[in-house]
């Protein structure tokens, strides 16, 4: 058995491929250098704000590169990511965070209105950070998401106190079949099993136990690149989110495609392009770009 965090090992690939791209939405492309450095950044403001080993930090409505930051950053730290689907409604996510206990939310300022609301239903929060992109400046009672880790000298990469654990857990917010909510734990030690089953089902290859294995094998995936995970949105459920960790551990990235991003696959000739989805197979994609990784149907 295999034990290693997603932390240990993304900053294993951002250390032997730092240009290479992570995550790419049409507007900008963000290095696996700057991937890592950013979740430096953030996951020592949270720690110095105050978060504690595995204190819950909810996402409302962000987008998929601050998502994506957000995530590592908490690994890093030890915390633990709580995710809701960005379609799901205000009372949702105020459902999801309060079972959570969450002691901090990134938002994105687009929805301000929205978390002023959450605020009165979630006094437990200590901490609100705000991603100001499109939308307005940061409220006088949140932080700037950009300017939480400025200012620290960052230890890099960042590991807390309290270090990281495979038994730290991320929790995503889903809906059973009837409809109803429900809160989904799963533990590191879960996460990478299961990302590793993934990760062999797309390369057909022999399980790995190191981390330092698992660096090799993602670089010698087109000379580092790694497979494109292609997608229209920012992951919901569990199974989505699972294919985007497990692309970034082949050392892949993510790409947020509209229909001319989705000529990417072809500028970079990936191995593989993993799509949304739990079972992978191999096909010719939609637009004659080459092969990708589509889900079964």
């Amino acid at each position: 058995m295999a034990y290693w965090t997603m932390a240990d090992l993304w900053e294993a690939i951002a250390a032997a491929q730092p240009e290479a791209p992570v995550f790419e939405d049409g507007a900008a492309s963000l290095s696996w250098r700057d991937f890592d450095q950013q979740a430096d950044g953030l996951a020592e403001g949270l720690v110095a704000a105050g978060l504690g080993v595995q204190d819950g930090v909810g996402f409302y409505r962000l987008a998929g590169r601050e998502r994506l930051v957000g995530a590592f950053a908490t690994f890093k730290a030890g915390l633990r990511p709580v995710a809701v689907a960005g379609r799901e409604t205000p009372d949702t996510h105020a459902w999801a965070f309060q079972e959570a206990q969450v002691a901090a939310v990134v938002f994105d300022t687009r929805f301000t209105a929205e978390v002023e609301a959450l605020r009165q239903a979630l006094p437990g929060v200590r901490l609100w950070i705000a991603c100001v992109r499109l939308g307005p400046p940061t409220p006088d009672w949140a932080v700037d998401y950009d300017d939480l880790g400025m200012g620290l000298v960052v230890q890099a990469p960042f590991c807390a106190p309290w270090d990281r654990s495979m038994d730290d857990a991320l929790q995503v917010c889903s809906r059973r079949e009837d409809g109803t909510l429900r809160l989904q734990t799963v533990t590191q030690e879960t996460l990478q099993s299961e990302c590793e089953t993934l990760a062999r089902r797309i390369l057909r290859a022999r399980p790995v136990e190191t981390v330092s294995a698992a660096l090799r094998r993602a670089l010698r995936l087109q000379d580092g690149c790694g497979p494109l995970c292609l997608s229209n949105r920012v992951p919901c459920g569990y199974e989505a989110i699972r294919t985007w960790l497990a692309a970034l551990s082949l050392g892949g990235s993510v790409v947020m495609a509209d229909a001319e991003l989705y000529a990417t696959a072809e500028a970079r000739s990936p191995a593989s392009a993993a799509a949304e989805g739990a079972i992978l197979t191999r096909r010719r994609d939609l637009s004659g770009a080459g092969v990708a990784w589509r889900p079964d149907v």
